[in-house]
């Protein structure tokens, strides 16, 4: 995971992160990958195909809360990371 501005901690399940860019980079891209960001409701509010090992994320619009980002293959989750957005 690499963050584009402000503070990041992270380990394989959890990043706490201040930035309005959340760069993600993954290994092992396969197709029909996707990603969703849910709130602690399960509400999605940013759902993408991934083409590319990296994208961004725009955290400008969340409020300070915590999130899921969820990896998507074959419309099975495969991995989740917790977003704290402070």
């Amino acid at each position: 995971m690499r963050q584009q501005k402000g503070n990041q901690k992270a380990n394989q399940k959890f990043i706490l992160c201040a930035a309005i860019l959340l760069g993600l980079g993954l290994t092992g891209l396969q197709a029909q990958e996707a990603i969703t960001v849910t709130d602690i409701n399960g509400k999605v509010l940013e759902s993408k195909i991934l083409y590319d090992s990296e994208t961004i994320i725009m955290l400008n619009n969340f409020a300070s809360a915590a999130y899921f980002l969820k990896v998507i293959r074959d419309k099975k989750e495969v991995k989740t990371f917790k977003i704290i957005k402070y």
